[in-house]
């Protein structure tokens, strides 16, 4: 691998991200971003991406969002892949509720919870569909006792539902196999994104220059890390200038002023020891 030469420093606080953990409580406090320079990046044919759906994504109008200070990470990661799944099929303008998605999933399996495991969110999603943003806007902080007009109800409903794919099933104990990677960018080859539940660095997220991209340290060992947060591959790059032989362009849900605005470049090397799971739709 080329030898490092730079390290960009992208601090977090030190909590977990909601219910990708089975035990914490998924009413945690989340990381909240601490924001610091992070370099303009410059792609190369030695680092440019194999696949990269981000074309697509700003095409059909999806914009990084923000979970603010709630432990909603994987809501937004699911509410993500259902949307793009659904743009790609009628288009840009589609706008989703994960507000819609965490009160179906709590309905679905009789919870009280702001954040949920992908599985349980996609429970919800099977039984009483998703609403549109306008319908249920995302709210600054959980109300256990939100309640849903029945018109929305019934027009979430109507709504086709994609077909749910587990790629890794959730397992915090071991990350992604090769096969399980490749079987991720399989589905990227195929055009849908990837969620991926993992484990968390304590200390933040750190960068360093590798093949002049800035991509996420890899913890040396899993007391460095904790359970944990979601986002979702929207891309990957093979190479063997990457620690694990390649990386995968992540979609965080912190806004634009994470990363590369609001994306970063994750090592293969670290889903291969830190992943949980890993999930997909398609029609």
């Amino acid at each position: 691998m080329q030898s490092l030469i730079k390290t960009v420093a992208f601090g977090l606080a030190l909590t977990a991200c909601g219910a990708e953990s089975r035990s914490s409580s998924p009413q945690a406090i989340i990381a909240q971003p601490i924001l610091r320079p992070f370099p303009r990046q410059r792609f190369t044919p030695a680092n440019a991406p194999d696949v990269d759906l981000r074309p697509s994504i700003a095409q059909l109008g999806l914009g990084v969002r923000s979970q603010g200070s709630r432990g909603t990470c994987s809501v937004f990661a699911m509410t993500f892949l259902i949307e793009y799944t659904m743009s790609k099929s009628i288009g840009a303008g589609l706008d989703l509720s994960e507000e819609f998605l965490n009160y179906a999933s709590n309905r679905a399996i009789n919870a009280n919870a702001d954040g949920g495991f992908f599985t349980d969110l996609d429970k919800g999603y099977e039984q009483f569909g998703i609403a549109a943003e306008a319908d249920l806007p995302y709210r600054p902080s959980f109300e256990p006792n939100l309640g849903v007009r029945p018109n929305i109800l019934a027009k979430a409903d109507a709504v086709e539902r994609a077909q749910f794919q587990v790629i890794k099933p959730w397992n915090p104990n071991q990350g992604a196999s090769d096969a399980q990677l490749q079987s991720m960018m399989t589905a990227l080859n195929f055009g849908h994104p990837v969620a991926v539940g993992m484990l968390w660095p304590n200390a933040g997220a750190d960068f360093e220059t590798v093949a002049g991209l800035s991509v996420m340290k890899v913890p040396a060992a899993r007391a460095d890390v904790f359970d944990g947060h979601s986002v979702v591959i929207v891309g990957y790059k093979k190479s063997n200038l990457f620690a694990g032989g390649g990386y995968a362009v992540i979609r965080n849900s912190w806004g634009t002023g994470f990363g590369d605005s609001g994306y970063a470049y994750l090592p293969f090397a670290y889903l291969k020891s830190y992943a949980n799971d890993l999930v997909y739709y398609h029609f």
